[in-house]
């Protein structure tokens, strides 16, 4: 992880996750990325979905998308409600086409086969 920055400083991450199943599962990828960067640590920032039909909490969720190495959605993928697509278009023109990555984690943690579904279409127009 050392090469997203190259300053010596661990990743900046923004997790989204859509409930306390999905951020448990975030959590589970924040951690194993945490051991990856060592010392160097990750710096994450956290936003519940639900929550970014508050003005405030969504212009810190945009600010943070938009600096951030690493954008991580958690998500059923069953469909996700008006505010999660405002902040996507908010963030998303003001990202450099060649820097960071987009990580959607679709479906349960629990194994069975992903459905990626139309969180999972939507997304990977966005990473594009």
């Amino acid at each position: 992880m050392r090469g997203l920055l190259g300053s010596g400083q661990g990743p900046t991450v923004t997790f989204v996750y859509e409930n306390n199943e999905t951020r448990e599962w975030a959590k589970e990828l924040h951690q194993r990325m945490a051991k990856i960067a060592g010392s160097e640590g990750v710096r994450a920032s956290w936003w519940k979905i639900a929550d970014l039909s508050a003005p405030g909490i969504l212009a810190g969720a945009v600010s943070s998308a938009v600096s951030a190495d690493i954008i991580v959605i958690a998500s059923r993928g069953e469909g996700l409600p008006l505010p999660f697509y405002v902040w996507v278009n908010l963030w998303w023109p003001h990202r450099p086409e060649s820097a960071g990555t987009l990580v959607a984690l679709i479906g349960t943690p629990k194994p069975r086969a992903p459905r990626a579904g139309p969180v999972g279409e939507y997304l990977s127009v966005v990473a594009e």
